[in-house]
């Protein structure tokens, strides 16, 4: 008697081989989804080889162990971050304002525990290769918000350092509303746009004058 065809439907789908590096890829896309989500302490590689549908071998294999493929998260974080703040001239410098701001919070909100994470106050806060990646990012947002209210990144010593302060202020406004939870999305978007207009409007011209004052 002849055994029984099986259903078609019912077999395991083929094994897809990937290329090396589009393998890897995919696996960083899982991490980052796995580490926006979740603490670094309670994410292991085995959650990221379950998202990813991968052994935890193969995770090893691409990226040596947590560490390192979180700083390879941090390190695609770094890249995309700055994106989210755009230089739209043609608009009312309070309206780009607004909607890049808007942006930030989406993104960081999206990636809740990452973004923590870049503001140094996660549990590698003290890491030196992810200090690099936040100093990276720093410099880049600060050089996207120069083009968007100046026009150029060559600007007084004065302007470039008040900037850098205020993406400090940023910094910790995210985890305070992110990780402490004692600011809302709201008081954030309130305090980093008044402050950026303080720092510019007010900030950077006394600073100025103090310089051309004291002769420095």
């Amino acid at each position: 008697m002849a055994a029984p065809a099986k259903d078609p439907a019912s077999a395991p789908a083929p094994r897809t081989r990937l290329h090396p590096d589009t393998r890897r890829d995919h696996i960083l896309e899982a991490a980052g989804a796995v580490f926006a989500a979740n603490p670094y302490s309670a994410v292991s590689l085995g959650d990221i080889a379950h998202e990813a549908g991968v052994s935890r071998s193969l995770v090893s294999h691409y990226f040596g162990n947590k560490r390192g493929l979180f700083v390879e998260v941090m390190r695609a974080f770094a890249a995309a971050a700055p994106e989210a703040v755009r230089t739209d001239r043609s608009l009312p410098v309070e309206q780009m304002v607004a909607a890049n701001v808007e942006a930030w919070l989406e993104f960081a909100e999206e990636h809740r525990e990452t973004a923590i994470a870049m503001s140094g106050i996660g549990a590698l806060g003290r890491d030196p290769e992810l200090q690099a990646l936040v100093e990276e990012v720093r410099e880049r947002v600060v050089d996207r918000m120069l083009l968007n209210h100046i026009g150029t990144t060559d600007v007084p010593r004065e302007m470039r350092i008040a900037l850098r302060a205020y993406t400090g202020l940023y910094e910790v406004a995210v985890s305070e509303w992110l990780q402490a939870g004692r600011m809302t999305r709201a008081e954030v978007r309130i305090l980093i746009t008044r402050g950026l207009f303080a720092i510019l409007e007010d900030v950077v011209p006394a600073l100025l004058a103090e310089n051309e004052r004291s002769g420095d």
